[in-house]
């Protein structure tokens, strides 16, 4: 199979995204599959062809670049690449122009909705934006054949903004890469050995609703000298936070072992973000048996059963945080127990199970194509609908598509 990915970024470590799909990348090598990435940010040690877009910096976000336009010449030559399936990563116009060519080769179009940019703009004093952003979402993914949720909670806000033809795959989580084998004593020692250690691991952007840290861990940490706060991460609100939180702790970014043996050898993770599609660093920390405590909203409450793989805090309430971060220190036993579920958890969402429903996915897609014999879009012509016997044999979300 040729697959094409379109992704404004592939550089690895980037951000939950490029990991996502390096990672996906990587099961499609494995399996044989010629890849061919369509990228602002291109990743130079990647061994497939990479097409470059003409791009312009995000304002406030210097790392990151948008997509803006391709030339005939990026055109043709991904035209001459034959791509079997287009995987879009992106949104806006890089998502658009991949949905929109889909439609004139006549091949399915797959995307993967990573990041809840509605919510991020109210972060940012733009809400105004959100209704635009919400059209665009409608104009790109019902485009597609189909949308792929990273959890129930994504679907559900994907549904209620009108995009049809959506399914849950969660991603995995790398259990060789993360696991309990990795905690240290030598790194607790500077914190105290026998302190509560507490870690939040992400970008530290505001949209993390790291506020809420800020508002309540001094309370926290003036109460409990056992308790030490750790975070692992970097982003423009670090500077904000390291005035605001002199008695935390800021290691920077960090991958690989270091991050390994960050996560297993904390006691507990507490990631306050609301605006997750997934939770990578949620599974993660389950993965390194760690307990977490994180928002009841997004995709880390679908990996947390309240009490019993972790805690759950109302969104955006910081006495409601404050309150299950005080349960999260005060019972050792009870942390001990969450974290051995969460880890049992954990242990059976492995890369290679997700990444094998994903190539179903593929292979339903080229399958519809083969049975209508049309492209995917063009569903008012009933003649070229399957018969009924076909049709049972296709996937449910095909019959959203008539």
């Amino acid at each position: 199979m040729r697959i094409a990915y379109f992704s404004e970024c592939m550089l690895p470590g980037q951000d939950g995204v490029s990991r996502v799909v390096n990672r996906a990348a990587a099961y499609q090598r494995e399996l044989g599959n010629t890849l061919c990435w369509i990228t602002a940010v291109p990743d130079p040690h990647l061994p497939e062809q990479q097409l470059s877009t003409f791009s312009i910096p995000v304002p406030g976000y210097a790392p990151y670049r948008m997509s803006l336009g391709w030339t005939q010449a990026l055109r043709a030559r991904l035209i001459a690449f034959q791509p079997d399936i287009l995987h879009i990563h992106a949104p806006f116009w890089l998502g658009w122009a991949a949905a929109r060519l889909a439609r004139q080769l006549g091949i399915p179009c797959v995307a993967t909705y990573h990041t809840d940019f509605i919510s991020y703009a109210s972060y940012h004093g733009a809400r105004w934006l959100a209704p635009g952003i919400r059209w665009l979402n409608r104009r790109v993914y019902n485009a597609c054949t189909l949308t792929l949720a990273p959890s129930c909670a994504t679907q559900t806000m994907l549904t209620a903004d009108g995009i049809a033809r959506t399914r849950v795959l969660p991603h995995g989580v790398d259990t060789t890469a993360f696991q309990p084998r990795f905690r240290s004593a030598a790194w607790r020692k500077p914190f105290g050995a026998d302190s509560c250690i507490l870690l939040y691991v992400g970008r530290l952007v505001w949209e993390k609703d790291l506020a809420l840290l800020a508002q309540v861990l001094p309370d926290l940490l003036a109460r409990r000298p056992d308790v030490t706060f750790v975070f692992v991460g970097d982003g423009p609100a670090r500077a904000t936070l390291q005035s605001q939180l002199p008695q935390a702790h800021f290691l920077g970014y960090q991958t690989g072992d270091d991050l390994a043996t960050a996560y297993a050898s904390s006691d507990a993770l507490v990631f306050p973000s609301a605006t997750e599609t997934f939770g990578n660093v949620t599974l993660e920390a389950m993965a390194s048996g760690l307990t977490c405590l994180v928002a009841d909203a997004g995709g880390s409450a679908d990996l947390v059963e309240h009490r019993v793989t972790g805690l759950k805090f109302t969104p955006h309430c910081a006495h409601s945080l404050a309150s299950n971060l005080r349960e999260l220190v005060a019972d050792k036993t009870q942390r001990r127990r969450m974290a051995a579920h969460a880890l049992v958890f954990a242990q059976t969402q492995t890369w290679e199970a997700i990444l094998d429903q994903q190539q179903a996915v593929y292979a339903e897609a080229v399958a519809h194509l083969a049975y209508t014999g049309a492209t995917l879009w063009v569903s008012s012509d009933r003649s070229q609908q399957p018969t009924p016997e076909a049709a049972r044999e296709l996937p449910s979300w095909h019959s959203q598509l008539a």
